[in-house]
């Protein structure tokens, strides 16, 4: 459900991307933005490590690295609000 929603969102504000498996779901660019995308409905289950390779292959390539989840353990994600993990 997450992933038809951002590709449409994509779409609609002109990105072309790619889907992938690994560290990261998509890559998306329009012009000089580049978007690494990794996509969880429990943002929790991101673990260190995968964050930290995320963050490696974004600084290389210049580009924002972004988790993109619906829920924690704990509560639902508050739609409009970035939240910061790690």
């Amino acid at each position: 459900m997450i992933e038809e929603t951002l590709e449409s969102l994509l779409r609609e504000k002109g990105f072309s991307y790619s889907g992938y498996d690994g560290c990261f779901d998509f890559v998306a660019r329009k012009t000089e933005t580049i978007l690494l995308l990794k996509v969880l409905d429990n943002v929790d289950s991101l673990q260190y490590s995968q964050a930290n390779n995320l963050k490696a292959i974004s600084t290389t390539i210049q580009a924002s690295a972004m988790l993109i989840g619906s829920h924690t353990r704990r509560e639902r994600l508050a739609d409009n609000i970035i939240y910061d993990r790690f």
